[in-house]
């Protein structure tokens, strides 16, 4: 007689494992029920049971977790998404958070690169490319990999690019004959080093040589279309050449690159205020406001707009709040309340 061992009839009529014909119907695994009773006691190795265990544990932990790989994922997209609406302080907080939950998150932290040199945080967008330096950018986002590239080389054109002339500069008081003369010489020398150019600018712009500063940062401008520097320091002569129209126009240039930057939302109220554009003013403020509520600047200019669409409650208000902050700067709380009360003009 053939010695049984176990192994079910896999071509069976009958009961799978016996062969009797006495089946329970209704399974769709054939077994009599002595069968069945006798299988349902059968015992399970001990490293299947802690497999099984494992395997549950994993699961366990993967369902609690999940609502957070969901959230970052859903916030880092939202980031995406902003960012290509130029929206650069939202897009940042969305990065921000991304990388909080998952700190090895390529995408969130080279985009968070792009977002951080948009809000004049050069020093992050520095930071963070040294930090990036052996990630691999996912090769089908060419965009990315553009403007990384662009950004990479506008923050190279930041600082003067020869070492030697930098610490000479160092060595010498800005305000002085002898800086200007140094910088000037390098730049008829290295008319290429955008970084000296930019602050040769500020340095004929302390001289109120508004002429040569805005040309210089033009040049710079027309160089490196991104170099926001560039265009703070132009913004500033075309103000004090009092070419309001151009300087509007600038301003909204330099807005259009980061719709949220809470500089370029000031720059552009003062040249709407100067251009009686009292209206626009005040919706552009409130704008960087609602980034910024407790930013002092955002706050001077928040009353200073207010007082020219005539809500001089309101601008009494911030003024007061100004005043009784421990941070009080008193000469630009005197600036503001001798514009808000018509002592000087905002807009000559």
């Amino acid at each position: 007689m053939e010695e049984y061992n176990d192994i079910p009839y896999q071509h069976s009529n009958g009961c799978s494992r016996c062969n009797s014909p006495e089946y329970e119907p209704g399974y769709p695994f054939r077994l009599c029920k002595a069968c069945r009773k006798k299988l349902s006691r059968y015992p399970v190795k001990k490293e299947i049971i802690w497999a099984a265990i494992g395997i549950g544990v994993i699961l366990i932990v993967s369902i609690f977790r999940l609502p957070g790989y969901f959230k970052a994922g859903v916030g880092y997209m939202k980031g995406k998404k902003l960012a290509e609406e130029h929206k650069y302080v939202s897009a940042e907080k969305c990065f921000k958070a991304t990388l909080k939950e998952f700190p090895d998150h390529t995408g969130a932290m080279l985009n968070l690169i792009i977002a951080s040199y948009f809000n004049e945080n050069e020093a992050q967008a520095d930071s963070l490319l040294a930090l990036a330096g052996g990630k691999t950018i996912p090769s089908d986002d060419e965009d990315l990999q553009a403007m990384l590239n662009i950004i990479n080389e506008h923050l190279s054109q930041s600082d003067i690019q020869d070492t030697l002339v930098a610490r000479m500069l160092a060595d010498i008081a800005e305000d002085t004959a002898a800086y200007r003369a140094k910088l000037d010489s390098y730049v008829v020398a290295a008319p290429y080093d955008l970084a000296a150019k930019t602050a040769l600018a500020y340095t004929y712009a302390e001289l109120k040589n508004y002429t040569l500063a805005d040309s210089l940062s033009a040049q710079v401008i027309h160089e490196a279309p991104l170099l926001r520097a560039a265009y703070y320091e132009r913004l500033s002569a075309l103000r004090d050449l009092k070419r309001y129209k151009e300087g509007l126009q600038l301003a909204e240039d330099l807005l259009s690159q980061n719709t949220e930057s809470i500089q370029a939302l000031m720059t552009l109220t003062s040249f709407q205020l100067r251009l009686n554009m009292d209206k626009q003013a005040l919706i552009t403020i409130k704008q960087a406001a609602a980034l910024a509520p407790e930013d002092n600047s955002v706050l001077f200019m928040t009353a200073l707009a207010c007082h020219y669409n005539h809500q001089q409650n309101e601008s009494d208000r911030i003024l007061t709040k100004l005043r009784n902050r421990p941070d009080a700067d008193t000469g630009s709380i005197a600036l503001l309340q001798n514009f808000i009360t018509d002592k000087v003009s905002y807009k000559n």
